[in-house]
Order: C-alpha cells, then structure tokens, then sequence
C-alpha cells in the first residue's frame, strides 16, 4: 500500500477519533486536539504595519467574490466580537492555491479540515478562535501542502505560528 495512503488513513482515524471525544455541546465547545495559531506580541508593531483595516465581515465577503486576491492572499485572519475582519495579505505566487474560511462554529472545523486537506491537498496554515455571541467561531487558512513550509514561514517573521494539532 501507498506511503501516502496509509499516513492518510491514519490521518483521517486520528481527526475522527478526536472529534468524537469533542464536545456537542455548542457553548462549551472546543476541538482538543487542536491549538490555534500562536501570536508572538513582541511583534505586535511590525505585524500591525501590515494588517488590513478592519473590515466587516461584508466587505470581507466582497473581497472574495470580486476576486480581490489576485497578487495577494489572505495569510492570517482575525476577527473581533462584532464579526469585523482584520487580514494578513502576503504575496501570492501562481505555484500554489488557498482557501479562507472565516466565521464559522468551530464545530463546522473538522469537517472543512478534512475537505481541504484530504480532498483538495492543503495544509493548515493559520487558524484564529474567537467567542461570539456565547459561540466559539473560527477564521483559518489552507495552503497547498507544496507551498506549506515557505509560507509558514513568512508568517513566522510577523510572529504567527501555525496551529499545533496535539
């Protein structure tokens, strides 16, 4: 059997197995066996020289549709209890795609984690958490697995770590 194939069976039972462990109870839920991206506040001045204004989360949405992410790619994303939307842009080479998921139930997580990375080869590149309204929600960032290790990177040197599965 394939190398790859047995690291993503093995994948696929890790993930479900610990979402079956999560909790199904919306207000106290959280995904254990996940840690958020970690955010080094020494860094804080260089990495507020480059974010985005805030935006609401229908400006967001524009951005998306209008395709405004042609040189650029939405890197890290976070959000503040009123759903408004400050991004991370960094340059966008055609060697690689990425997806944007942004205010959902952290609940919905597992399910898009699986689509990105076994369905359509990305990596987890940033995740944010966030309580809204008495509900976690999350904003996170898939990357082509090729292009995983060189973007990590770059958002390392504003002090973002990606999330650490546990």
């Amino acid at each position: 059997m394939n190398i790859k194939i047995v690291g993503a069976i093995v994948a696929i039972t890790v993930l479900l197995f610990s979402v079956s462990r999560c909790s199904r109870d919306k207000q106290e839920s959280t995904l254990s066996f996940i840690q958020p991206s970690q955010v080094d506040s020494s860094i804080d001045t260089k990495r507020k020289e480059v974010f985005s204004k805030w935006l609401s989360a229908l400006e967001h949405k524009k951005r998306m549709k209008n395709k405004y992410y042609k040189k650029t790619y939405p890197a890290y994303v976070e959000m503040d209890v009123l759903g408004n939307r400050r991004v991370l842009e960094m340059d966008l080479k055609p060697d690689f795609h990425w997806y944007v998921s942004a205010g959902h139930l952290l609940d919905e997580f597992p399910q898009m984690h699986i689509k990105q990375t076994m369905n359509n080869g990305k990596s987890l590149l940033s995740l944010f958490i966030i309580e809204k309204d008495g509900f976690k929600v999350f904003t996170a960032v898939w990357v082509s697995n090729s292009a995983f290790s060189r973007e990590s990177k770059k958002l390392q040197a504003y002090g973002i770590s990606p999330p650490d599965f546990e």
